[in-house]
């Protein structure tokens, strides 16, 4: 049923993801915050949660992808199912193709015949 399995996670680009999509979501609700409780947190205090949110939350998803590292290959990975699909993806909709112009006479290198 399944045709391919994931054994390994790239713990950097998890790490970035978690970090990034952290501070994200974290900033904003800390920024929320922060305006809401102006007297008790304050702008910077909400924006310190935030950072701390997202630093917390790609600390965690590093520490996932190293401990699913250890062990996917001891509990014979994750097994997903893929298959290719016929309809055209929204990349190859917009590639260019490429088409080759004339020049236009006036761009045309000229030869002059030396007598």
């Amino acid at each position: 049923m399944y045709n391919y399995r994931v054994m390994r996670l790239s713990c950097s680009v998890v790490l970035r993801l978690c970090l990034i999509a952290g501070i994200l979501f974290g900033g904003l609700i800390g920024i929320a915050l922060g305006l809401w409780e102006q007297m008790t947190i304050g702008l910077f205090g909400g924006m310190f949660f935030g950072l701390t949110f997202g630093l917390f939350s790609g600390f965690l998803g590093f520490v996932y992808a190293v401990v699913f590292n250890a062990l996917a290959p001891t509990l014979g990975g994750l097994p997903i199912y893929l298959e290719q699909s016929d309809r055209q993806t929204f990349l190859s909709e917009l590639a260019v193709k490429p088409h080759i112009k004339k020049l236009p006479s006036h761009l045309k290198h000229q030869q002059t015949i030396k007598n």
